[in-house]
């Protein structure tokens, strides 16, 4: 079996010379004398199964390697925590937004959190709770797209399960984006997110509670009570007007890129760390799932995106963009 490791590194709070201990842990199912709970264990999340963790410490830094009973790079979910008591502000931080508002008993006052976010995707959580909660409702003909999609089973039923737990964590994602709100509004950087506009986070982070309010109103309006500053910054996203949509077919924007040519653009790459050259072929694929390579041209390549050319029976020549952040670009021999 793949094994994974985490690494994290810390500034040493005592410094000395260079030492080590070992912790190791229980596998497997929790009915059968293990740490995971058996919904997670059917489900493959071997990924939580924490077999090991070795602490070590030099002078500077201390330095933590968390072992999995799982290939880490194999999944997108997955959250891994190490809580720090160092004396100052002791106390019961057991549901310290550091802690993603979990309900940890760590047994003693906990002052400081370091975290791992393997998920990295709001998103990923916000499917979860309104597949889990409409999934009954949804076409076959969809559920068959995602399947393909992610490689797993559409499983409404598995997904209801979960539905509870995917909805603390929900919301302790949006306690963030509070976090951020009062921070910003106590230093006098306005009422958006990283600004005194608002801009490309604002939209990012608009997304899940616009997803969550299309399928779930009522658990929207519930976790606004909680947070009322995200509730007006929210009001005030959606108060931003922009151009109006037009609906058009799948088939009609084939027809669009069927008659259309993309834009006369100078070949050039930048700084390439694979050191591709225009026209070279390469493929590009997303580095999470739904991973069909892309095969094509370079147009373009920079550090943040990536432009090639290709031919598509159906539209015939096309340019497609890509963002480097979240997909592969890998060398066709």
């Amino acid at each position: 079996m793949n094994k994974g490791t985490l690494s994290v590194a810390l500034v040493a709070l005592l410094a000395g010379a260079a030492s080590a201990d070992v912790y190791s842990d229980n596998t497997g199912n929790h009915l059968a004398g293990g740490d995971v709970h058996d919904f997670f264990y059917s489900q493959g999340f071997t990924h939580l199964d924490i077999t090991m963790v070795e602490v070590t410490n030099d002078a500077s830094f201390i330095y933590f390697d968390i072992h999995v009973d799982a290939d880490i790079d194999a999944t997108n979910w997955g959250k891994y925590i190490i809580g720090l008591d160092t004396g100052r502000n002791a106390g019961d931080n057991s549901t310290d937004p550091g802690s993603w508002n979990r309900n940890v008993d760590w047994g003693r006052g906990i002052t400081d959190f370091v975290g791992s976010w393997a998920d990295g995707k709001w998103f990923q959580t916000s499917v979860a709770i309104i597949f889990g909660t409409i999934g009954d409702q949804v076409p076959e003909a969809f559920k068959k797209d995602r399947e393909q999609l992610s490689g797993r089973p559409f499983d409404t039923d598995a997904m209801k399960a979960v539905v509870p737990m995917m909805k603390d964590q929900w919301r302790a994602q949006m306690a963030w984006l509070e976090q951020r709100l009062t921070g910003g509004q106590g230093a006098g950087a306005g009422n958006w997110l990283v600004s005194t506009k608002p801009g490309l986070v604002d939209v990012h982070a608009y997304m899940n509670p616009w997803f969550i309010e299309s399928a779930l109103p009522d658990f929207l309006a519930e976790c606004f009570k909680s947070f009322p500053r995200t509730a007006d910054w929210y009001q005030r996203m959606k108060e931003i007007e922009g151009q109006t949509p037009e609906d058009i077919t799948g088939e009609e924007a084939l027809e669009i890129a069927l008659h259309a040519a993309p834009r006369l653009k100078a070949a050039k790459t930048e700084g390439e760390l694979q050191e591709f050259e225009p026209g070279e072929r390469v493929a590009v694929a997303a580095d999470d799932y739904g991973r069909d390579w892309v095969e094509g041209e370079i147009v373009i390549a920079t550090a943040d995106r990536i432009i090639i050319h290709c031919h598509d029976e159906q539209a015939e020549t096309l340019n497609l963009h890509f963002p480097r952040t979240g997909f592969m670009v890998r060398r066709l021999g």
